[in-house]
């Protein structure tokens, strides 16, 4: 058969689509659904960052008119391989279209780093240790007498991704006996992960010249036109870090 021209698939708003379905699922009791937010966030996230270099590669090879496509063609063929983390290659990314390095300790970038070290944590569940302690300090229960000595309580290790959280104010820090898993189970962590992608892939490809026709499929095509979408579609507030 005789080969016509090229194409790029996308499956980015695929993924982001069914995080927001599992964040509209959750409605404050015992919210699982903040799990599957959190994960397909980060899938659609890594989907979203493929497709930019698979773009680039496509574009590149038919048109061949814009000087960063040649290097974010490269740089995506030079770091598919899985020791390449999706954050690794979206700092380069972000490098070759904007012109410099991104800073990691700030803004987006490090709530990225947040969310996922949160997916890690979810998707390579360890076995941890617990602390059974006695608190003499806890209130007896009602029409206990005499004789009590404190409640007995097991008290769990809290990751450095869900400190993090909780400094966000997303995420509770009483009581201090739940398990992790169970504070990040809550809506307000599903639509932060959910809107947070969005914004990412949004500023990444922002400072692409409006014109060009590799950054108008991304909008049109990938997870980076949600936030324009949404804004146009039903005001969708993904204004929010």
């Amino acid at each position: 058969m005789k080969q016509l021209m090229k194409n790029t698939t996308f499956d980015s708003p695929l993924h982001h689509a069914l995080a927001g379905e599992a964040v509209s699922r959750c409605n404050g009791n015992a919210d699982f659904d903040a799990i599957t937010a959190v994960i397909m966030s980060c899938t659609a996230f890594e989907a979203f960052i493929n497709e930019v270099g698979q773009l680039a590669t496509t574009t590149n090879e038919v048109q061949g008119s814009e000087p960063f496509l040649k290097q974010l063609s490269q740089s995506y063929l030079d770091t598919k391989e899985p020791r390449n983390s999706t954050l690794d290659r979206y700092d380069l990314s972000w490098k070759i279209i904007h012109g410099c390095k991104i800073e990691k300790g700030r803004g987006i970038r490090q709530k990225l780093k947040t969310l996922f070290d949160l997916r890690n944590e979810l998707v390579h569940t360890k076995a941890d240790e617990t602390n059974i302690v006695l608190d003499p300090q806890s209130t007896p229960p009602k029409n206990f007498e005499e004789g009590w000595i404190g409640k007995v309580r097991e008290l769990h290790n809290v990751p450095q991704c869900v400190k993090n959280l909780q400094s966000y104010g997303l995420v509770s820090r009483q009581p201090d006996d739940l398990r992790w898993i169970l504070r990040i189970s809550t809506k307000p962590v599903a639509e932060w992960s959910f809107c947070l992608v969005a914004k990412a892939a949004d500023e990444l490809i922002r400072a692409i010249p409006d014109n060009s026709r590799f950054k108008l499929k991304l909008l049109d095509q990938s997870l980076a036109g949600y936030v324009i979408r949404e804004k146009i579609r039903q005001g969708a507030n993904c204004d929010g870090e």
